[in-house]
């Protein structure tokens, strides 16, 4: 959460206000990560770490902001360290949320650091997770088409829009190097996504069994047979969105 909240602060309209609280996570966010590479999950004394797939992602997110927002060598080190350990997880052992967090990281410092090896890395995730996606070629029922598959066979749900996030980075990526044939694919990945994504949100039509309809409509669902509603769920839904309406309308105004 302090890689998170550190990221919230780079993108707040006051900013500068948070300078110094900002600088101090990002301390913390630095100091969380071992000689090998591997991140932290949690300051001491706690003893319970989470997930490899989420966290050091989130962090990498937050270092790369912090290298856009100034260049320093301690974020290219950390990247550096980094690319080596999880690089390695994800051969062994792949998953859709390490690649959603790690697609995002990796791909803004492959743009400003123009390393072969992260854009390669890049592109090896999101090929992988964009194989998990369903269209007309591998899923019976257009309503699930641009849903990306997860853990569990046949089950697709809000966690697209994460993927949507680092797809969205992936083709800016590709654009940016000239590889025509993955821009491409990301291009369609991304709009099969957005429409997915946006065929979560809750209409006024089908909120006739809410409680509370005002804090029900526009909200986006869990799945298209999931209605539970998470503020974390919207979150990433608008993020994705807008950045879907970036690379794919910028120039549209």
């Amino acid at each position: 959460m302090t890689a998170l909240t550190a990221l919230a602060m780079f993108e707040s309209p006051a900013a500068e206000a948070y300078a110094e609280v900002r600088r101090r996570l990002m301390n913390g966010v630095y100091w969380l990560q071992a000689p090998s590479g591997m991140f932290v999950t949690a300051f001491p004394p706690a003893r319970a770490l989470g997930s490899q797939l989420y966290y050091p992602g989130e962090a990498l997110a937050a270092i790369a902001r912090d290298y856009e927002e100034q260049p320093q060598q301690r974020a290219v080190e950390a990247f550096n360290t980094a690319y080596g350990y999880y690089s390695a997880l994800f051969r062994a052992a792949p998953a859709p949320p390490f690649v959603a967090w790690h697609t995002q990281a990796f791909a803004r410092m492959a743009l400003r650091t123009k390393r072969p090896d992260y854009t390669e890395f890049v592109f090896g995730m999101t090929d992988w997770l964009v194989a998990r996606q369903y269209d007309a070629s591998n899923c019976r029922w257009p309503e699930l088409y641009g849903g990306v598959e997860g853990y569990v066979p046949a089950r697709v749900g809000v966690a697209t829009a994460s993927y949507l996030e680092g797809f969205t980075d992936a083709l800016v990526l590709a654009r940016r190097v000239g590889d025509q044939e993955r821009a491409a694919r990301y291009e369609q990945a991304v709009r099969l996504a957005a429409r997915f994504v946006m065929q979560l949100q809750v209409r006024p039509v089908e909120a006739y069994y809410a409680r509370s309809r005002p804090d029900t409509v526009w909200g986006i669902r869990t799945s298209p047979s999931d209605n539970r509603l998470r503020i974390d769920h919207c979150q990433h839904a608008l993020m994705a969105l807008m950045k879907t309406r970036q690379v794919l309308f910028a120039e549209a105004g």
